[in-house]
């Protein structure tokens, strides 16, 4: 900001009484500034971005962080996080089907909202996964057709459309949702906390790839996602899964992994409402060729021992 510009602004008590000025912000996302005193460079440069980015001014922004890490001879990855972030979701609407994100910015964002949970900082771990799910929709409209899911007061919302995906699209898709629980649990966070999002999106992906006969990718993406989480959340427990894995390797003839499987939903129904799979409706669930039966029924005819 220039001199004369910095002139025009009015005063606001600074977090220090230092003989440096600059401008800063009384509030997150209030684009009004005004001259105060910092008591060192780096604390000037460094809260100009901060405010910078909070205001949304992302172009500025930008330039500040660049400034700051010039001075510092080093990036702040938090900082940067933020920002890229931000210039990433720039113009896209959440629950609606405005804005697309543009795929380098994602890459950015991405790799810097990782960066920042691997590296264990000091950073806000629940908002940064918060972040990554955020980002995962955004970047999937980028790739998925919406459909229109409901409307209140006049206005629109949008849900991804796996139905209408390419099988290519919907791996892709599975890959960057299994990142979100991966990632949660690099950062101590509780993945079930963070998983219902990811847990319906890849039940959505699962079910329409085993629609398609794609069985042995159906079978990868539910196997993983065990992997990651096995207990899942309260809503949504692992039977859905196991369910899937062993319905797939039924039908394609692997019986021993069928079986596993199905013991496995045994197991887990025992105090878990969610793993009730074929009580009520004995019919298979992903895989209608598969002969319907109870969970006995289908351990018990999957049993090549």
């Amino acid at each position: 900001m220039k001199e004369e510009e910095l002139d025009a602004l009015p005063w606001i008590n600074g977090p220090e009484t230092g003989n440096i000025r600059g401008f800063g912000f009384k509030d997150k996302k209030d684009p009004q500034r005004y001259q105060m005193m910092y008591d060192s460079m780096n604390e000037k440069l460094w809260c100009e971005a901060f405010g910078l980015i909070h205001a949304e001014l992302w172009d500025e922004a930008e330039e500040k962080v660049n400034e700051l890490s010039a001075y510092r001879g080093r990036c702040d990855m938090n900082l940067e996080m933020e920002l890229r972030y931000g210039i990433a979701m720039r113009g896209v609407e959440e629950g609606s089907n405005k804005g697309i994100m543009d795929k380098n910015k994602f890459d950015l964002a991405w790799q810097t909202i990782l960066f920042e949970i691997d590296r264990d900082g000091d950073s806000n771990l629940d908002g940064l996964i918060d972040k990554l799910c955020n980002l995962v929709e955004a970047r999937i409209k980028a790739l998925c057709p919406l459909k229109k899911w409901y409307e209140v007061n006049e206005k629109t919302y949008w849900s991804l459309n796996y139905e209408k995906g390419s099988t290519q699209t919907l791996l892709q898709a599975a890959t960057l949702w299994l990142e979100v629980p991966k990632a949660a649990k690099r950062a101590y966070v509780n993945p079930t906390d963070y998983g219902d999002n990811a847990h319906d999106a890849i039940h959505c992906i699962v079910e329409e790839l085993a629609k398609r006969g794609e069985l042995i990718h159906a079978r990868r993406v539910a196997n993983e996602i065990l992997d990651v989480d096995p207990t899942m959340t309260e809503f949504c427990g692992p039977g859905i899964f196991l369910s899937a894995v062993a319905e797939c390797s039924e039908s394609l003839e692997d019986l021993p992994t069928a079986h596993d499987s199905y013991t496995k939903l045994r197991r887990c129904k025992e105090g878990n409402e969610y793993c009730d799979m074929y009580d009520e409706d004995k019919e298979s669930i992903f895989c209608k060729d598969v002969m319907p039966g109870t969970v006995d029924e289908r351990i018990t005819r999957t049993d090549v021992a």
